[in-house]
């Protein structure tokens, strides 16, 4: 075997290598971060605020029949841990075929996993996923989950303040919308 003839092997090898590492790096790394944060992280309820496809979509079958096995998706949530303020964080995930279709939409609820390392680091659990109008019921606050009334003046005036306080937004802000809250009632 000569030199040229080795070192064209070496180089289809190191592709063949570098195209293993970027589809590990795009789609099976995050099923292992997830596993982890799964496993060792505190249980958080999510909403989901915006959905976007992040990569191509797997089908299965032919070009007029064509199924969609999963797509990968990047959320971002507006996420409640129990016993701390709101905050946004985003998350990616492969999306089976009737969640991306169906359910997951924005103002959707689920659950997610909170890591113990960042709590930015989240791991959506999609199989817990409620539709957005499964579960905002205006009106009556013994049918809120939790027995709250997310319309209450009080309720939206609390949760302004807890975004003023964690820095999510400014005073201006703050200020703009409380006196809208106000006005409304």
């Amino acid at each position: 075997m000569n030199t040229s003839t080795l070192l064209t092997m070496l180089g289809c090898f190191g592709l063949f290598v570098l195209f293993c590492l970027i589809m590990f790096w795009v789609y099976g790394l995050s099923i292992i971060l997830h596993w982890i944060i799964k496993s060792n992280g505190e249980q958080a309820r999510a909403i989901v605020l915006e959905v976007r496809k992040a990569g191509w979509g797997w089908y299965s079958g032919g070009n007029y029949s064509q199924t969609l096995l999963f797509q990968p998706v990047s959320v971002k949530l507006e996420v409640h841990p129990n016993n701390a303020a709101p905050y946004i964080t985003t998350d990616k995930f492969n999306a089976n075929r009737e969640t991306f279709y169906e359910k997951l939409k924005p103002g959707a609820e689920m659950q997610v996993s909170i890591s113990s390392f960042s709590p930015q680091w989240v791991a959506s659990i999609p199989e817990t996923i409620v539709e957005a109008q499964a579960h905002r019921v205006k009106g009556n606050s013994a049918n809120m989950p939790g027995g709250v009334d997310e319309e209450d003046p009080k309720v939206r005036l609390r949760k302004l303040k807890e975004l003023l306080d964690s820095g999510l937004i400014t005073h201006q802000e703050f200020a703009e919308k409380r006196k809208e809250i106000l006005d409304d009632m």
